[in-house]
């Protein structure tokens, strides 16, 4: 006599690890080359650190009216912190995305 079994119940994802958002985020980009991600990378960090930096100079100098040597370093350090952060997340992201 055959005894009749129900089949075992199998979850659509394998594993949580499988389905954790690095994973899944790492897959996406996984066939996009590195060279790709770092020059876009750089040019959105580049193209926001001028936009900012130069947003903040703008604003300092006319409501300065006048161009000065504060207004013109505030912009460059404007420009080149946020270009560092862009920098430094681009890098974090390609850490990342080796493991």
């Amino acid at each position: 006599m055959e005894i009749f079994t129900m089949p075992k119940f199998q979850p659509l994802v394998a594993s949580e690890e499988e389905c954790s958002p690095c994973v899944v985020a790492t897959k996406l980009v996984a066939n996009i080359p590195l060279a790709i991600l770092y020059t876009v990378g750089m040019l959105c960090g580049v193209a926001a650190g001028l936009t900012v930096g130069l947003a903040v100079g703008l604003f300092e100098a006319f409501k300065l009216l006048r161009w000065s040597v504060v207004s013109l370093i505030r912009l460059w350090l404007g420009a080149s912190a946020i270009l560092l952060a862009s920098l430094l997340t681009m890098c974090l992201q390609a850490t990342w995305s080796r493991q």
